[in-house]
């Protein structure tokens, strides 16, 4: 399905177009490419298309890129982006590991370049950053061999971050409950009690229910949303308990820990990294499991998160803000965001994307250090978007066009004052840790 088409805005993205190559005419029709290689030109990964028939297509690519790179021989300096038409093409270099980006979407460089640095966390999250070594010491190792599989993982990381507010944000979500049901939920997952365990999480979708953590350990944003992606994209995980080794790219890149995974009821998963992988370990986590997933019962926990989910409507209160349509807010403390419910106009995933997009646009500009603005309005003939940065928080609004700028600030003040009102139901604060 191509980029815009009406699938759900949190769905999986289907396996497409594997019986394409590079010279068939409907491959390039695709109006975002996603290259993965190696400097010496064998292909990773591709978006579109079956890897093994596009070797031709990513060796001329290799070739390009290298003999661009002589012009910054002895720099620390390399090809970033160039533009032919309507097209972008867009490079991130990682060592052996080269990313490209071929869009005429009308995106910038900015978010190409973040949307390639989360393909390349996602291969480290399901990897280790030691494949690198592998490819160095042998550049036409074929690392497909160890990514198989994971396609819908790749597909989904570059299909989120091209609009998902975590992605762009770089923070997670935390499902709207009343703080006592997230409470509750907080004591019941204290009781996996194993020396050894170093993260607990409980996921709606790609939102987080509640999370305990070791003491002096940092979980960065970023980690917890590519474990998101990967444990969400797989079916096989959702098949049975399941015991795989993962990353956390930003807190231990060159490691795995092994993460028990079971889901208690449809998108609601129960997730445990340890950095114990026998057998026994993994039987002992899954008698935890039994145990949360009673209390969580019995509690009537389960059924509040399920309920939530199921009438995203009921996450928050109306805001009396006539003019405002939609809004999104980061706290940087705590590197959560919140989003209020699609309404009228953004009608259908479509939209609800294109007005994402938007504000991908609209946040790369307020948050480039090069400039001295922190505040950026943007008016169309269909609505007015505000973005605000400060040292607290992001805030991304959407209003009706003829909305003044005075009345734009003043309901961003209301919305700060409301957020404030309800940060215990909106955020986990602060990220508790084990007893």
């Amino acid at each position: 399905m191509e980029d815009g088409a009406d699938e759900g805005i949190m769905d999986p993205a289907p396996l497409t177009y594997s019986d394409e190559d590079d010279s068939q005419p409907a491959w390039y029709k695709h109006k975002r490419h996603v290259l993965v290689l190696t400097s010496a030109g064998k292909p990773i990964y591709s978006r579109y298309g079956d890897e093994s028939r596009l070797s031709g297509f990513t060796g001329t690519v290799a070739a390009i890129v290298g003999k661009l790179s002589t012009y910054f021989k002895g720099g620390d300096d390399s090809v970033r982006y160039m533009r032919a038409g309507k097209h972008l093409f867009v490079f991130v270099l990682r060592g052996p590991v080269w990313l490209v980006a071929i869009s005429c979407l009308g995106e910038g460089v900015a978010q190409l370049e973040r949307m390639l640095h989360f393909v390349y966390q996602q291969i480290v999250c399901i990897l280790t950053a030691t494949f690198a070594k592998t490819l160095t010491a042998r550049p036409n190792y074929d690392l497909r061999n160890l990514l198989g599989g994971t396609d819908v993982v790749l597909g989904n990381v570059v299909r989120l971050s091209s609009y998902h507010p975590g992605f762009m944000l770089g923070a997670f979500s935390c499902l709207c409950l009343e703080p006592s049901v997230r409470h509750t939920t907080t004591s019941i997952l204290r009781l996996v009690k194993a020396p050894e365990v170093v993260l607990v999480v409980l996921f709606s979708g790609s939102s987080v229910v509640s999370l305990l953590k070791k003491k002096n350990i940092s979980i960065h944003a970023e980690d917890l949303l590519l474990v998101s992606n990967f444990v969400m994209s797989s079916k096989s995980l959702r098949a049975s308990e399941s015991w795989t080794p993962i990353c956390l790219p930003l807190y231990q890149s060159s490691a795995f820990f092994q993460a028990y995974v079971n889901f208690i009821a449809g998108d609601v998963c129960l997730l445990i990294l340890s950095t114990r992988s026998d057998a026994d370990h993994f039987y002992a986590l899954s008698e935890f499991n039994t145990k949360i997933t009673e209390e969580l019962r019995g509690t009537g926990c389960l059924l509040a998160i399920e309920y939530t989910v199921e009438n995203p409507s009921m996450q928050s209160g109306e805001l009396p803000i006539s003019e405002l349509r939609h809004f999104i807010y980061k706290s940087e403390p705590l590197s959560q965001f919140y989003m209020s419910p699609f309404r009228p106009p953004y009608t259908g995933s479509s939209m609800e994307k294109a007005l994402l997009r938007r504000y991908q646009l609209l946040h790369a500009k307020v948050v480039d250090a090069s400039k001295s603005y922190r505040q950026l309005c943007w008016v169309s003939d269909t609505e007015m978007l505000f973005a605000w940065s400060s040292a607290d928080f992001q805030l991304l609004a959407s209003f009706h066009p003829l909305t003044s700028k005075t009345a734009v600030l003043a309901a961003c003040n209301k919305i700060l004052r409301w957020v404030k009102q309800d940060e215990e139901r909106l955020f986990a604060s602060p990220v508790p840790t084990f007893l």
